[in-house]
């Protein structure tokens, strides 16, 4: 019985463990939003890019582009890195900084001098290039988030369902800001800000 409760931890170990852990818990709930948030970002402008882009059926090309691409460079990059072990911190680096300025393209080159046509491709390349570099994401992220304790685990699968509750959120405040009559400005707020959470998964 002596050995037993030598072998516990004390309370200040178990205060520490719980406050490590925790900490571990949020980081990876804030990685697990911000691998399916530009996704979500896309689906919820939906008004925005019914306004732009009224002659095309944007919603359905964008999700047919976007799950294609990053789901085939999933199956690509899984098989490539499947005996590197060593580079996740790369890789979750170069996807989440990818994903944050692929998004911040979008309000960025509304402001270029260009035809709506010219607008609508670049749309399409810039969300191709998201697409990447959330398969490059995708490509670790699982693996990282499995050599984590069980409650870390749950952090980051609480965080990819929290995202699309935080881009719709983000979307519903950004359209009260403004009149109906001003859907690009809140538009193109609503796309600036989103790029703060992609900053956020990278400070992470």
């Amino acid at each position: 019985q002596r050995l037993l409760q030598e072998s516990l931890p004390t309370k200040t170990e178990s205060s520490n463990l719980w406050s490590k852990s925790a900490v571990e818990t949020v980081l990876m709930c804030l990685i697990g939003m911000g691998y399916i948030f530009p996704f979500a970002v896309l689906m919820c402008a939906v008004d925005f890019w019914d306004y732009e882009f009224a002659s095309y059926n944007v919603e359905y090309i964008l999700n047919l582009e976007y799950l294609l691409i990053m789901f085939t460079f999933v199956f690509i990059f899984v098989f490539v890195y499947m005996n590197d072990h060593h580079s996740f911190t790369p890789r979750i680096m170069s996807g989440f900084s990818g994903q944050f300025l692929s998004i911040l393209a979008i309000p960025v080159c509304y402001y270029i001098s260009m035809s709506n046509f010219d607008y609508y491709i670049i749309l399409l390349v810039t969300v191709s290039l998201c697409a990447v570099a959330t398969s490059v994401l995708g490509s670790c992220l699982f693996a990282l988030a499995a050599t984590f304790p069980f409650d870390v685990q749950r952090g980051f699968y609480i965080g990819q369902a929290l995202s699309y509750l935080f881009a719709l959120i983000l979307r519903i405040i950004t359209k009260s800001l403004l009149s109906e009559a001003e859907t690009v400005v809140s538009g193109l707020l609503y796309l600036f800000m989103s790029t703060s959470v992609s900053l956020c998964c990278i400070l992470a």
